[in-house]
């Protein structure tokens, strides 16, 4: 197993060398960063790149916020592709909405980051959050390359 953690043109650059190096039963793994580029390497090369993410599946995910997230997309950017990066920028300025409409007008900033590191268990439009130890989501996403199926992994 190969583990790349570039962006994804040297990612795509690599395994294409590698691939050329008859290392093709190697498993590559990669962040969310060169998710973009799986599909491409399963066509032309037949490989499997299979990336983590910090987010659901922004194209079919059945959560609320990520049907949301594709809605508003649609209405407003209708030309702008999804991706994990968009969707991830969405929950943290939803979650920001959240917590500024759970405060008064005149909350600080240190009440408002008291507030959030206080969170207990929440589920926020889907997403089941909890605050402990810097991180609100405990969930990974496993895409195994096939886009219906990312895999939810948890430390609920």
């Amino acid at each position: 197993m190969v583990l790349c953690l570039s962006s994804g043109r040297p990612t795509y650059n690599f395994i294409r060398e590698a691939i050329n190096q008859q290392m093709q039963s190697v498993a590559f793994l990669g962040l969310s960063r060169v998710a973009h580029i799986a599909p491409q390497l399963k066509k032309s090369r037949g490989v499997l790149l299979v990336t983590t993410s910090v987010v659901p599946n922004p194209y079919n995910s059945k959560l609320s916020i990520v049907q949301e997230y594709r809605t508003l997309m649609q209405q407003y950017l209708p030309n702008k592709g999804l991706s994990t990066d968009s969707l991830e920028g969405f929950i943290a300025g939803s979650l920001l909405g959240y917590f500024l409409e759970q405060s008064s007008q005149s909350t600080t900033v240190t009440q408002l980051l008291n507030k959030i590191t206080q969170t207990r268990p929440l589920i926020f439009k889907g997403l089941a959050l909890q605050y402990k130890e810097q991180t609100l989501s405990w969930s990974v996403w496993l895409n195994t390359g096939i886009e219906s199926a990312w895999h939810e992994y948890s430390d609920r």
